[in-house]
Formats: structure tokens, C-alpha cells, sequence
């Protein structure tokens, strides 16, 4: 930044005071005089900061708008209790536990709500700034679990994904990095969507068809730093607990089993792909099969035009399941 001159500066200092208590000059000079010396002050610190504004500290929601069960929501804005996007909260925590197979912990959330993006960004920027530029956060520490987001369209389906990883950081002490995502990314979706992921089917029916991917459950498991998680890994995880909760009994009881050896255990349990055995590549070939089933459900959607076999799925394996799988 170039130097200025203090000229400007030193002329306004120069005026001729009268210092004299109960001086009219006094009182009219010295007030002009604090100002420039505010003003003087706010520009060094703006200088010393490499010409960034200042910016003040942003603070949590703090007005509390809803509270059931182990759920709080605070706002800074008016939003009514009876909202329906407030009301549909409480049941998601329903449907994942018995999806689980587990009675969910009544550990405490916190969810607070921004009245706009500007906000929020400022509150992440300065207090969660690996986090910035995020439309909702889920945040745990040693004595709290919370839900941060702002006002905007997809609001709804930001609390459904943030407040699943909330209940699943409740609950299980340990959990791999998939089924975490995977089951956030299942219950985002409205509940008259039914599970249905439109973007992530076509996303991983494209990627199969151009031979960039290929089911792999051992693959994924494998990921732990969630900055590596990309649109194909967050639309596999979800593939995978989708195909095992809503194919056939015996994945779901394998799915409720393995959630049961989590929630049992603080240490890292074998990963799921090992209770497959030698039949792994028959599960794969399955899960291509209902990737399959997926995409033709949803030929001819608005959401979805292109068909299945326009996307080069592949035709059915009829892979028969392996009966000894369940129980592992």
C-alpha cells in the first residue's frame, strides 16, 4: 500500500485550542480532535491487517424457537413453532432408528438457524474457518453436538443430512467414514421421495457407463479423511445402505447387526466388506443390479430422463445371495 502523506493529518491537529476548563473552543475543537484521533486509530489497525475490513465477532442464534425430545433450534430471526419443516424433524430420528436396529442416545442438539447466508458465513469464517463456504455444518466437541445453517431453499434438506450425523455421533462411539455419509445422504431426501436419490443414481450410472466406476465396498471403506469424499464416493455410500436396508430381510439384519457391533464398542470394529467372505463379488453384482432397478424407476421422471438402459447399466445377473452371510 503506498505511503500518504501526513499533511492532511498535521493540519487538522494545528488547530488553536483553548485548553481553559469551561472553554466553549475547548468543548467545539476537542470533539472534532477525538474523532480524528478515532479515525486515525481505525486506519492503522485496518493497515496492519493487510487492508482487510474489520469485521465484528458474530455470535450463535440465541433465540429458542423449538424444543422436543433431545432436540433445541434457536434462530435470529422470527420462524413460528408449528413450522413444518420444524415438525418433520423429530420423525427422522424414528426412521433411523429403526433402521439401525438401536434405540438412538438422548444426548442434547443443538441446532442453530441464521437468518441469511452473510451471517453465517461470517460465524464459520471466524470460528470454524476450515469450514467456510458451507451451507450447513455439523459440529461435534467434547461436550456438545451441533447443527449450524442458514436461511435458504434447501434448508430442510440440510437439517435431515446434519442432524443424521448428529444422532449417528450420539450413539455409535465409532463409526466408518461411509456409513456415516451414506446414511446422512439417505435420509436428506423428503420423505415423499422415499429414499429415492435421482442425482446419485444418475451420477454412478454415468461413471459406470463411461468405465470410471465400479462398485466396491472394500474400496470405500478405506477412505477415512472426509476431504478426499467426492460426489462418487457420497452417491456409492449411499448406494450401499440403501441396497442394504431396502432389498431383502437378510441385508437388512447383516446392516443391523454390524450397527449393533458398533454401538457395543469404543475401538474400531472389522469393516463390514469381511462379513461378506467369498461372496463379495456376488454382492457387487447384486448392488449393480439394483443400481438398475434404481434408474428404471426412475425413466421418465422430470427429475430423472434418461433411462436405465440409455445409461449403459448393465443387463441382470440374477446373483444368487449367500445364505450364510447374515449371521457374520
Amino acid at each position: 500500500m503506498p505511503r500518504v502523506s501526513p499533511d492532511p493529518l498535521t493540519r487538522l491537529y494545528c488547530w488553536r485550542v483553548d485548553r481553559r476548563p469551561g472553554s466553549r473552543a475547548w468543548g467545539r475543537n476537542s470533539r472534532v480532535i477525538r474523532l480524528a484521533l478515532t479515525c486515525l486509530a481505525c486506519c492503522c489497525l485496518w493497515a496492519s491487517s493487510g487492508c482487510a475490513p474489520l469485521e465484528l465477532p458474530a455470535r450463535l442464534p440465541s433465540q429458542t424457537v423449538f424444543s422436543q425430545s433431545n432436540l433445541l433450534i434457536h434462530s435470529d430471526f422470527a420462524l413460528l413453532p408449528g413450522h413444518r419443516l420444524l415438525d418433520q424433524l423429530p420423525a427422522r430420528k424414528s426412521e433411523l432408528a429403526t433402521a439401525l436396529g438401536l434405540e438412538l442416545a438422548a444426548e442434547p442438539i443443538a441446532v442453530y438457524l441464521f437468518a441469511d447466508e452473510a451471517t453465517f458465513a461470517r460465524y464459520a469464517r471466524q470460528n470454524l474457518p476450515g469450514f467456510a463456504g458451507r451451507r450447513a455444518l455439523f459440529v461435534k466437541t467434547d461436550t456438545r453436538l451441533m447443527v449450524l445453517a442458514h436461511w435458504q431453499d434447501q434448508l430442510g434438506e440440510d437439517l435431515r443430512h446434519e442432524l443424521t450425523h448428529a444422532y449417528l455421533h450420539a450413539t455409535l462411539p465409532w463409526l466408518p467414514l461411509w456409513l456415516d455419509e451414506g446414511l446422512a445422504e439417505y435420509f436428506e431426501l423428503a420423505p415423499q421421495a422415499k429414499s429415492l436419490h435421482a442425482r446419485h443414481v444418475y451420477h454412478l450410472a454415468q461413471e459406470f457407463k463411461a468405465g470410471r466406476w465400479q462398485p466396491g465396498l472394500e474400496r470405500l471403506e478405506n477412505f477415512q479423511d472426509p476431504s478426499q469424499f467426492q460426489e462418487t464416493q457420497y452417491a456409492e455410500s449411499w448406494l450401499w445402505v440403501d441396497f442394504l436396508l431396502s432389498t431383502t430381510p437378510e441385508r437388512l439384519q447383516l446392516f443391523q447387526n454390524y450397527a449393533a457391533e458398533l454401538r457395543n464398542s469404543s475401538s474400531p470394529q472389522p469393516e463390514l466388506s469381511t462379513r461378506m467372505g467369498s461372496s463379495r463379488a456376488a454382492w457387487e453384482l447384486a448392488i449393480l443390479d439394483h443400481l438398475k432397478e434404481l434408474a428404471t424407476e426412475l425413466q421418465g421422471s422430470r427429475e430423472e430422463p434418461a433411462s436405465a438402459d440409455r445409461l449403459g447399466l448393465p443387463a441382470g445377473h440374477s446373483a444368487a445371495e449367500p445364505s450364510n452371510v447374515a449371521g457374520r
